[in-house]
């Protein structure tokens, strides 16, 4: 989290809050979700992995909001870039 400034808490669930922050080096604007509970806990691991793969999968992995997805890459397997 040290690369990213946090600008302001977007919402809270069962499991964790987003907030939207800044990257401190590009200015992008993203959201991050911090899990409340440990990430040593099964349940909320499987959570954490399914969401990632949901983003990834559904056409989201090059989004420019997702760490990573800056355009240049990293569509969802069988998604080319630009799938919505």
């Amino acid at each position: 989290m040290e690369r990213y400034e946090r600008l302001g808490k977007v919402g809270e669930g069962s499991y964790g809050v987003v907030f939207k922050c800044r990257n401190r080096d590009t200015g992008q604007i993203v959201a991050i979700k911090k899990f409340l509970e440990s990430e040593e806990d099964p349940l909320i691991r499987k959570i954490a992995l399914r969401e990632v793969r949901m983003l990834k999968v559904g056409g989201c992995g090059s989004h420019e909001g997702l760490p990573g997805g800056d355009g240049a890459g990293g569509a969802g397997k069988g998604q080319s870039e630009g799938t919505e």
